[in-house]
């Protein structure tokens, strides 16, 4: 199988296509690699989002507690 990638000379600048033939094999490899950091990242995302929706509500519930903040943002 015969596969397009993209060489870029950091020097220059200049990107060019490249074609490279691999086998059957080793194109699913890749593509499974491929999938499973697509997969990692989406699960990183969720994470950190999640992250970031807990500490929001502890920092809210804190202030609250100080009494910098009016309750009506519980």
């Amino acid at each position: 199988m015969k596969i397009k990638g993209l060489r870029v000379d950091v020097k220059t600048g200049r990107v060019e296509e490249v074609f490279e033939e691999i086998s059957d094999e080793e194109y699913q490899k890749r593509l499974e690699e491929a999938k499973k950091a697509e997969e990692e990242m989406r699960i990183r995302e969720m994470i950190e989002r999640k992250k970031q929706e807990i500490l929001e509500r502890l920092a809210r519930e804190e202030l609250i507690k100080e009494g910098r903040l009016p309750e009506a943002y519980k």
